[in-house]
């Protein structure tokens, strides 16, 4: 797989909602914390895309847990959530 950067105006959390759409990804990963941030601030762009993609969402706090699990050098612990109401329910 190749992986371009590519820079597009707007709306961060718009776009990439409009990029999963549009290449109908599987699945969008962004990181929720800037290294500045020390918390998940209400509004943030990571908090916005989960709340409006068309796809599933992973949210990746600390990199590296993520790396090392990806090269097999430790297990994922994940944690997930489920809302069962409308709201959540593909239209």
């Amino acid at each position: 797989m190749k992986v371009e950067p590519v820079v597009v105006p707007g709306s961060a959390y718009q776009k990439l909602v409009e990029l999963a759409s549009e290449y109908r990804a599987p699945l969008v990963v962004l990181a929720s914390l800037s290294a500045e941030q020390q918390c998940w601030a209400v509004g943030s762009v990571a908090e916005r895309v989960a709340q409006a993609s068309p796809v599933p969402v992973l949210v990746v706090r600390d990199a590296e847990r993520l790396l090392t699990w990806l090269r097999g050098q430790r297990a994922l612990n994940a944690m997930t959530g489920v809302d069962g109401g409308a709201p959540s329910r593909r239209p």
